[in-house]
């Protein structure tokens, strides 16, 4: 298989909005549905549209002039992704062999690895920014003979109740109420996330 080479220095080290993925020739945005399969006496079962597989990659488009599959491949150097200390059974291999693929399109099982690109090749990664949240402002009130309304505590350095008794957790740093807590990974990280590369042929990444 032959390889094309592009020069890493003239192209942006941002990760590649994943987002991008709907843009023509794209996968789609439709949350679809499944398709009930009546197995008898097995009863009625639903199994994932096999529309989500159409098209099972999306095409990475350098020359606008050329069919998708006619695209030149990208070269990503980088080291493969260690295995965790901490894996366990039914934990996703950094490197594997596929369970399984689209018998249409495949004549054996892929071998996927997970690529974490060298700094020169970080404009390989794709990103997204994870859901924030939901903040609203903190109530604040003056405590009366009775103290503080329900869902609200005394400061007393500025000396008022403050809380949220409309619901949420009270940040007090941010003097806020997190109405809806934003997307945490299992790492404790949020925000904007780079995916590391898991290689596939040449030409995709994943929709």
């Amino acid at each position: 298989m032959g390889l094309f080479h592009v020069p890493t220095l003239s192209l942006a080290q941002s990760p590649i909005p994943a987002t991008d993925a709907f843009d023509a020739p794209a996968c789609s945005d439709v949350d679809l549905g499944g398709v009930d399969i009546n197995l008898g006496p097995f009863g009625i079962h639903t199994v994932p549209s096999p529309q989500r597989a159409n098209p099972e990659w999306k095409a990475i488009i350098l020359d606008a002039n050329q069919q998708p599959q006619l695209q030149p491949p990208v070269i990503v150097e980088g080291r493969v992704e260690p295995q965790p200390t901490d894996g366990k059974s039914d934990s996703q291999s950094t490197s594997e062999v596929a369970e399984e693929d689209l018998p249409w399109t495949h004549y054996t099982h892929d071998f996927t690895f997970k690529v974490v690109p060298d700094p020169a090749y970080q404009f390989a990664l794709s990103s997204w920014n994870r859901y924030p949240g939901v903040t609203g402002p903190a109530s604040i009130d003056v405590p009366d003979q009775n103290g503080c309304p329900a869902g609200e505590t005394f400061d007393p350095v500025n000396q008022y109740c403050i809380g949220c008794p409309n619901g949420g957790s009270f940040l007090s740093d941010q003097k806020l109420c997190q109405i809806v807590p934003p997307e945490i990974c299992p790492d404790g990280s949020s925000g904007q996330l780079a995916s590391i590369w898991t290689w596939k042929p040449s030409g995709t990444v994943p929709p």
